[in-house]
């Protein structure tokens, strides 16, 4: 028997972003499983507009989100999430949702002043994560001790030290990490 895979991809740029009576009505693109927005800015209609996309696998959004909208960390089909270079300040209740993102392997939050740092404890499937220039002052929570991450990229941060457990944490020998940080004080 023959296999064919059929991927479906979706990409808006500033002029393709819709409107706020885009989605009435409409049930959404259950088929798209890539989507990438890039614009000036988040649109008005953003967060109902990201809610028509229930399976979608990988999100890249650029264009200046400075909040992390519910619709993103209700998709449970997610396993990659790239909003780096946005402007994304986390508060209590994002970095709580964001938490609960289990199905991520991959998440790419850099250049944002994220002003809390982020628990990956429960996202046990992630093997990158990036952080780069996120006004980070401490380790992210639960990375130390994560199984599966193998990419962890800290650079251009605030963090002064880095967890014992680091160190002593007992990984299997197929496991590779790749740890970038800031100079150390």
């Amino acid at each position: 028997p023959y296999t064919t895979l059929f991927r479906s991809t979706l990409r808006l740029d500033d002029n393709d972003l819709p409107t706020d009576a885009f989605g009435t009505g409409f049930t959404g693109f259950e088929h798209i499983e890539h989507l990438s927005i890039a614009g000036n800015t988040f649109p008005a209609a953003g967060h109902a507009f990201l809610a028509l996309f229930p399976n979608v696998r990988a999100l890249h959004i650029d264009c200046e989100l400075t909040e992390l909208p519910a619709a993103i960390t209700d998709m449970t089909q997610l396993t990659d999430l790239n909003l780096q270079f946005n402007r994304l300040r986390l508060t209590e209740a994002s970095a709580g949702r964001l938490a609960n993102m289990v199905n991520l392997r991959s998440l790419n939050l850099n250049g944002n002043p994220l002003g809390i740092t982020p628990d990956l404890t429960r996202m046990v499937q992630l093997t990158s994560v990036r952080l780069r220039g996120t006004d980070l002052h401490e380790w992210p929570i639960g990375a130390a001790e994560h199984g599966n991450l193998n990419t962890l990229y800290l650079q251009e941060n605030q963090i002064s030290s880095i967890p014992e457990q680091v160190f002593t944490h007992i990984r299997s020998e197929e496991h590779t990490s790749e740890l970038q940080s800031p100079p150390l004080s």
